[in-house]
């Protein structure tokens, strides 16, 4: 087996060094507000501003696009768009196309300008120039930001506080002021990944301190009985150590492997018997994953009558009325799921409301991405691997939430072109203006 060995993000960019480190006022603004964006993903629903229907979050993206465009013209130059920002583009057009079709056009309007903004937020992060050291920022304000947040979920946990009163833990002070607890574990997804990345990049006290920081995120994710959630931690486990497989790290793989598996039987062991039998393969096959096979049955009934290009973007809900009406009475002895049910699977929820035609745009977009990051990792660029990992996270969660208009998606690719842009920005090549475009005067 060929082992891989990945420099330190320092030794690594000092000697490719292109790029100059001077920071200006507005450049340590643009990293400290997207660093707080990023950050705040997993608690975004709980952090609302009165009066506005908005989340804080919402008044940051604004802010990042006002700074990034005041200092590309105080700069003069943007850097080029990736071919991956275009195919993410199309994929953003043809959803807007869909509503033209579609039966609900107010509510797939509703969501596709929700789309736009995060898109835009996406597009000004992929043409900006960023350093070294604005992904050291990042990644220690959602570390910080992550075990805050699971720390407050487990003591609200313990003092008889879940959600819904259902035995699952979350972030929930009232049902306005609340997180979805498979959503929750999703967007804890980015600290573990940073923390994965600590374990195994360093040694002694520090190894320890992320382990143990890890322990507790990766608790919060037990407690809130999200089996996707753990089923994603174990899965972007895998493919990290695959990125950075060496013998040397035997011991990090064996430790990492026994604290996982120690948090996961301590957290069925303290679970109650509602949430803790969510777990088990018998119950998940017993109810069916809380009804998503019936749902993703109806679904690709529905796909049957418009393969190409579907029933119009977020009309899922639609479908599924109409076919389960159909094929319920007829083929389902069990108990009604309910009506309008979502899709719970990003996947077949593009298939069904963009049909084959909007399903390829969007795995082409995808693609792209991992293109890039992987081309990246053959470079033994320091950031890939964990980049790499969070990408392959997000897109496991994809398959038991819907989450194209979720912040921490978005934020995703985003991350794929900061790490593309300091590569780019750190080559010689760069001094040559060969990645960017001159503006203004």
């Amino acid at each position: 087996m060929k082992l891989q060995s990945f420099p330190n993000s320092k030794s690594f960019y000092s000697q490719a060094g292109a790029y100059p480190n001077q920071r200006s006022t507005l450049h340590k603004l643009v990293v400290l507000f997207f660093s707080f964006y990023v950050a705040l993903t997993p608690l975004d629903d709980f952090l609302g501003v009165p009066g506005t229907g908005r989340t804080i979050l919402y008044f940051l993206g604004m802010s990042i696009v006002v700074l990034m465009g005041m200092e590309a013209l105080a700069r003069g130059y943007i850097l080029r768009p990736r071919k991956a920002v275009w195919t993410l583009l199309a994929w953003l057009i043809f959803a807007f196309i869909s509503t033209l079709w579609a039966q609900d056009p107010e509510r797939g309007l509703e969501k596709c300008v929700t789309l736009a903004g995060l898109y835009f937020i996406y597009f000004f992060t992929s043409i900006y120039p960023w350093r070294p050291n604005d992904f050291r920022v990042l990644r220690r304000m959602t570390i910080t930001v992550g075990v805050i947040a699971s720390l407050a979920g487990i003591v609200l946990y313990y003092s008889g506080i879940s959600y819904f009163n259902t035995g699952r833990a979350s972030l929930f002070i009232t049902p306005e002021r609340r997180v979805d607890p498979n959503e929750f574990a999703v967007n804890l997804l980015l600290p573990s990944v940073f923390l994965m990345h600590s374990i195994f990049h360093t040694s002694g006290i520090k190894r320890i301190a992320a382990i143990c920081v890890f322990g507790i995120i990766f608790l919060m994710i037990i407690l809130t009985g999200s089996r996707g959630g753990i089923f994603q931690v174990i899965i972007t486990l895998l493919w990290y150590l695959n990125l950075i497989r060496s013998r040397s790290r035997f011991s990090s793989v064996v430790g990492i492997t026994l604290v996982l598996c120690g948090l996961l039987l301590l957290g069925i062991q303290i679970l109650p018997p509602q949430v803790s039998g969510r777990l088990g393969i018998m119950s998940i096959l017993q109810d069916q994953g809380t009804g998503r096979f019936t749902v993703w049955r109806m679904g690709l009934e529905a796909l049957k009558d418009r393969p190409l290009f579907g029933y119009g973007w977020y009309n899922f809900p639609i479908a599924y009325d109409q076919y389960s009406a159909i094929f319920w009475p007829k083929n389902y002895r069990g108990r009604f799921l309910g009506w309008h049910r979502s899709a719970h699977n990003l996947y077949l929820q593009t298939l069904v409301e963009l049909g084959i035609v909007g399903f390829g745009m969007l795995m082409c977009a995808i693609w792209s991405h991992f293109r890039e990051i992987q081309g990246l990792v053959a470079k033994k660029d320091p950031l890939a691997p964990q980049i790499s990992a969070i990408l392959i996270a997000m897109l496991a969660s994809g398959l038991t939430l819907e989450v194209a208009t979720s912040k921490s998606f978005w934020a995703t690719f985003g991350l794929v072109q900061i790490a593309v842009n300091i590569s780019r920005t750190t080559s010689k090549a760069f001094q040559r203006y060969n990645y960017g475009y001159k503006i203004g005067t």
